[in-house]
């Protein structure tokens, strides 16, 4: 953690968590338009323990667990039908307590279908896959029952680290 500089911050939060978050605001206004939709994210396991160099991506990759814990919370309250994919104790928990918002002073508890199967919410409308290339392959099985004829998948390739252009000329687009 003491190593990460500023601009190393600010590029790996921009494509990590910016980029879910952008991807899922849109997908839901999208679903919203249209009277129905379901949207499930898909994240590996990188904030299960911690590991020696990997502080910047695992806090970007808790950022963006926390920003889906909001947005099911919101959803679900709001009235859409949300499904969680959660594990061990995490899974446990909403199971048994739900998620909980508090707004404006007010706190209200956020009820829905949790599973650490994917195959039983059946096909989604969107899939947001933030899982790490290496990890694709190892769960795509996983995940196949979440797509249907129309699903949209978004890869949210996480795990892109701020090194890995590093030395390779810069093209800028010039936009």
């Amino acid at each position: 953690a003491l190593e990460v500089r500023e601009h190393h911050l600010a590029r790996t939060y921009d494509l990590v968590v910016r980029g879910f978050l952008l991807a899922a605001q849109r997908a839901v206004r999208l679903m919203q338009a249209g009277g129905h939709g379901r949207i499930i994210a898909i994240a590996g396991h990188g904030t299960d323990f911690t590991l020696p160099n990997y502080g910047l991506l695992g806090s970007a990759k808790a950022a963006v667990e926390a920003w889906t814990r909001y947005l099911a919370a919101e959803l679900a309250l709001s009235g859409q039908e949300v499904c969680g994919i959660a594990r061990g104790p995490h899974l446990r928990a909403i199971r048994r307590d739900g998620l909980k918002l508090i707004a404006d002073g007010a706190e209200r508890i956020a009820q829905f279908p949790v599973s650490d199967d994917p195959a039983e919410f059946g096909p989604q409308d969107v899939v947001i896959c933030a899982l790490k290339a290496h990890q694709a392959h190892e769960h795509a099985a996983k995940f196949a029952p979440l797509l249907g004829r129309h699903t949209s998948v978004v890869t949210a390739m996480n795990g892109i680290p701020w090194w890995f252009f590093h030395g390779l000329p810069r093209r800028d687009s010039g936009a």
